[in-house]
């Protein structure tokens, strides 16, 4: 099965999951459905606020359970749900997002029947509650904005703006945890090289955004479109870089847009303007999980000065920001050994450094099951090249005493109990 497909298959099976608490699962009997027909007339003409207190049952009426169904009910049915789900979004404050959920699974269904309003539809749905809006709707945003990009019915920087939202939101499900965090991972990646295979490459690109970058003709939202293109693809023109950057932060400070700048600084090698952007990002973003990924760039940039200890830092910094999260555990156990030849440890010092992998790689077992295997997988290459029980009892050690790992890391170790 092709790739696409294989995203677009796993992406209906989540939205009809997530759905089911929705649509219900059990049939209802033509008669009683006549006898709600006329229920839910009356309220329309008493009081049709209090509509939406009939829309389950009514929607299992239409459906019988199934989300599918949709595409086939006749318009008047579809009518009368969608102004049922319209209610809810106006009245219902406390549910909007499940009322915005369902006006986009209907419009999703029936697209040649709304048209253009399913996009906006599933975008509004989206950005109401993005961690509760299923993988489906992001893939179909996506699928639309680049047909209708192809088709010159969206602009360049709709597009843009819509990737720019969507990205950091699958981006912040990706960081999650379970399947749907696997799921969502291989979703931004497909559609990251699907937007790259769409929007202008880098030649184009400068070809549009040269000449009023260099006068200084565009707007802030334009560089930032600019930005967000020039990340995407991979550009390399410094100058005109520093130019849209300049322009775009006189629409204020957003943690994105230091995300951009902190990745195109790194690019260049400069290291400390890098980890400024990503800490003012930091600063910005609410959300811990993209907080923490925030701090293993900024390891990242602190490695490449060949700075292990700050390095460590930022690790344990974003641990502690995504406590569940077991990236952090394996940039770490990478960092030790890349960073113990920088110390001048002892021959079994230098061995015992792998009972400390071997406890992170326990801990991460216990924290983050989408690294369950790998976690297994290291431990066992590393109880080969830990000491042996002999040789921790030649130099004194029983099970259970505490080895300290000095230089840069700090840090103690055990001797294993078995």
């Amino acid at each position: 099965m092709a790739w696409h497909m294989r995203i677009l298959v796993m992406a209906l099976f989540i939205g009809a999951q997530s759905f089911s608490n929705v649509w219900g699962k059990s049939a209802s009997t033509p008669a009683a459905c006549a006898a709600l027909g006329a229920k839910v007339q009356a309220q329309w003409r008493s009081d049709s606020t209090k509509v939406t207190t009939f829309a389950s049952a009514l929607q299992e009426c239409y459906t019988q359970g199934g989300l599918r169904a949709l595409s086939q009910l006749p318009s008047s049915q579809a009518d009368t749900l969608l102004r049922i789900y319209q209610i809810g979004i106006t009245h219902d404050q406390t549910e909007r997002d499940t009322w915005l959920r369902a006006r986009a699974t209907l419009a999703m269904q029936r697209p040649a029947e709304y048209g253009a309003q399913t996009r906006e539809w599933l975008l509004e749905a989206i950005l109401e509650a993005p961690q509760a809006a299923p993988l489906l709707f992001f893939s179909q945003v996506l699928q639309l904005d680049i047909a209708d990009y192809r088709a010159k019915r969206l602009p360049l920087a709709k597009i843009v703006d819509d990737w720019a939202q969507l990205d950091r939101h699958m981006l912040l499900q990706e960081l999650g945890d379970g399947e749907d965090a696997q799921r969502f991972a291989a979703l931004r990646k497909h559609f990251c090289w699907e937007m790259r295979r769409t929007l202008p490459d880098c030649s184009a690109l400068l070809g549009i955004y040269s000449e009023p970058l260099a006068n200084r003709k565009l707007a802030p939202a334009e560089c930032l479109t600019f930005m967000v293109l020039y990340e995407l693809q991979g550009c390399d023109s410094p100058p005109l870089w520093e130019s849209a950057c300049a322009v775009a932060l006189q629409a204020g400070d957003q943690a994105w847009m230091h995300r951009l700048a902190g990745a195109e600084a790194f690019n260049r090698g400069m290291w400390q303007q890098s980890r400024s952007h990503w800490q003012q990002a930091i600063t910005l973003e609410p959300e811990d999980r993209l907080r923490a990924n925030d701090q293993l760039q900024i390891a990242q940039a602190w490695l490449a000065e060949g700075d292990y200890r700050q390095a460590r830092i930022a690790i344990l910094a974003a641990s502690v920001l995504h406590p569940y999260w077991g990236e952090p555990y394996i940039r770490l156990m990478d960092l030790y050994l890349e960073g113990n030849a920088a110390c001048n440890l002892s021959p079994f010092d230098q061995k015992a450094l792998y009972w400390l992998l071997m406890d992170l790689c326990r801990q991460l077992q216990n924290v983050d099951a989408n690294y369950a295997m790998q976690a297994h997988e290291r431990s066992s290459l590393y109880k080969s090249l830990a000491p042996t029980s002999q040789e921790a009892s030649f130099l004194g050690f029983k099970p259970g005493d505490s080895v300290p790992i000095k230089c840069w890391m700090s840090t103690t170790t055990s001797v294993p109990l078995q």
